[in-house]
């Protein structure tokens, strides 16, 4: 028991300090030390881990940022080697980009998100599915980006655009549309385009993106009921 009570002070005052900071994005040889205490059985870290993640997820439906913060970072010392501590923590960051009223805080956020899903990107599983999921995360940052950067500096708001255009039309491609899956993730994208090119000023493709949308819709009204969920 003495052991147990240990471990949970010593995990408390870990969530305390950290704060709304990120820990996954301390200097490495800082990560390092932090990491290094973990002597728990594989099993053990995975489900701690796991239920960090999912209590994570659960602050972020409730807008506590601070508390999905430090859910990620718990998460994240259990299981460095798992992406969704990460993933997480990058979703928590774009949120607070977008609610934040300050611009240089808002960049602030929308950087560490990106570089948090480019962590993410190395512990993917080999799973399409996952791997789909990531893209469309991911792009939904870089296309907050570009919008946060449009009125300080469009040169960098044009790469973060152009950089989500990119991710959201390779996930229009070899699509059998007679597929369930394939119909959604065709619409995911299209739908994300054609809010990506309304906030570009790019009118013709916000138009032939929103008709793509629309002629799928009207084949399978279902459809627009799923994409509400994203």
């Amino acid at each position: 028991m003495k052991l147990y009570g240990a471990v949970f002070v010593f995990i408390c005052v870990m969530s305390c300090a950290s704060a709304v900071e990120c820990q996954m994005l301390l200097p490495e040889a800082k990560q390092k030390e932090i990491l290094g205490g973990r002597r728990y059985p594989q099993d053990s870290r995975t489900r701690i881990a796991r239920i960090a993640v999912r209590n994570g997820y659960a602050a972020i439906e409730k807008k506590d940022y601070e508390t999905a913060m430090r859910e990620f970072n718990r998460a994240w010392r259990f299981r460095s080697d798992n992406p969704s501590p990460y993933w997480g923590a990058a979703i928590t960051f774009g949120l607070m980009a977008e609610a934040e009223k300050v611009p240089s805080k808002a960049k602030n956020h929308i950087e560490a998100s990106v570089i948090l899903f480019k962590k993410a990107e190395k512990y993917l599983p080999d799973d399409i599915v996952v791997r789909e999921n990531w893209q469309f995360d991911y792009a939904a940052t870089l296309y907050v980006a570009g919008n946060i950067l449009s009125a300080s500096d469009k040169t960098a708001a044009e790469k973060r655009f152009a950089a989500a255009e990119k991710i959201w039309l390779s996930l229009l491609a070899n699509r059998d549309l007679q597929r369930e899956r394939d119909k959604k993730v065709y619409c995911r994208a299209c739908m994300h385009l054609t809010k990506l090119y309304r906030d570009w000023g790019k009118k013709e493709l916000q138009e032939q993106y929103f008709q793509k949308l629309l002629a799928e819709i009207r084949k399978d009204p279902s459809l627009a009921k799923a994409l509400q969920l994203y």
